[in-house]
């Protein structure tokens, strides 16, 4: 039946495809090679069948004879410098990884016979690279290792489908070696430190970006001015000459609502990264970039605090000794306390939220 149908399509070419697949995606010599038929596999490969995989199938079916005649057909279709049938394969059309050649299958299924046929035809393994080999073939395979994408991709859509807060308190604090997480109990984080461990930086920074939502809006809003550049766009004159004169009373200005919130926001993280260094120690508490740029934001925070006060008290100094303190901008010193806190803030908001997103 099957000559039959090839002698038509060579007749009326396009009435019959050799290379289709069933829907489990076999293809007519995946089959054969199933049923142990040899003559029907003699003869798709005499018709010129695509082999794509087969010779793997035959290797995990473990049939000898098929594996000899689908290596002969191999070595009279191969060309130097193409890859192989079986490399040809690839996304979901491919029954293997790309990892899997011949000789290591046929280790696995620990058949000396097929072995012996595929080191006789120089069947090679290569050699393994240094663990932290930066070639550009080893950086190729680890960005394109397809799993480890699926399973923090995986992890992230588990945290994006929580429908509530206990719900994500519960998943981020699971702990397989630990007493159940109730609500209410001091929250470990250990599936959060599990991702940060593991580099998966999609996961770490989806639930950083949850969690300091609030901050980054107060951080916007503090360093944008806007009620200031509509004034003069659109304000009366009594506005204007308000606004002027608050201008200059900037220097050594107390903090205001926004700012005092944040001041609180960073006591309360240095606080955190206090119980952090005192739980995991120094050693690791180092090894650890982010705690390295926080320790740095943190620092630069303080410094922003001080300096804010250093600039209150040193215009309160000025009048009392009968000076005035409260000068347009374009007069203060270049290395005025209130200038170098600015400098100060931004740069503490730099290394918060922008360098721990690269």
């Amino acid at each position: 039946i099957l000559k039959k149908y090839l002698k038509e399509n060579q007749r009326k070419s396009g009435t019959f495809n050799m290379n289709c697949v069933d829907p489990l995606g076999r293809s007519a010599l995946a089959i054969a090679i199933e049923n142990e038929n040899m003559d029907m596999i003699e003869l798709l490969l005499k018709e010129g069948i695509e082999p794509t995989d087969s010779l793997l199938y035959a290797i995990n079916e473990e049939y000898v004879e098929a594996v000899e005649i689908l290596l002969v057909h191999e070595e009279k279709i191969h060309k130097d410098g193409e890859p192989y049938s079986w490399q040809r394969l690839e996304g979901i059309r491919a029954n293997y990884t790309s990892d899997i050649t011949p000789l290591i299958l046929a280790a696995h299924k620990d058949n000396y016979e097929i072995l012996k046929q595929l080191l006789d035809r120089g069947a090679a393994l290569p050699m393994p690279h240094d663990a932290k080999c930066g070639c550009d073939e080893c950086v190729i395979s680890n960005a394109d290792d397809s799993l480890r994408s699926r399973v923090i991709h995986f992890a992230k859509e588990l945290i994006e489908n929580t429908r509530t807060s206990s719900e994500l308190e519960i998943i981020l604090n699971y702990d397989p070696d630990g007493p159940p997480f109730e609500k209410g109990q001091s929250m470990h984080l250990a599936k959060l430190r599990e991702a940060v461990d593991s580099k998966q930086k999609e996961v770490s920074i989806y639930w950083l970006k949850r969690d300091f939502m609030i901050v980054s809006a107060l951080l916007v809003i503090v360093s944008l001015h806007v009620e200031t550049f509509l004034i003069k766009l659109f304000g009366t004159k009594e506005m204007l000459k308000k606004l002027s004169e608050e201008q200059k009373r900037e220097r050594g200005a107390l903090f205001s609502f926004v700012e005092f919130l944040i001041i609180i926001y960073v006591q309360g993280f240095i606080w955190a990264e206090i119980k952090a260094l005192w739980k995991e120690g120094l050693t690791e508490f180092m090894q650890d970039l982010w705690n390295i740029i926080d320790f740095i934001s943190n620092v630069l925070y303080v410094n922003w605090t001080l300096l804010r006060l250093t600039a209150w008290y040193q215009t309160l100094r000025e009048s009392w000794v009968g000076l005035d303190p409260y000068q347009p901008r374009e007069n203060w010193h270049p290395f005025d306390p209130m200038l170098i806190a600015e400098g100060m803030f931004g740069a503490a908001n730099i290394f918060r939220y922008h360098l721990k997103n690269i």
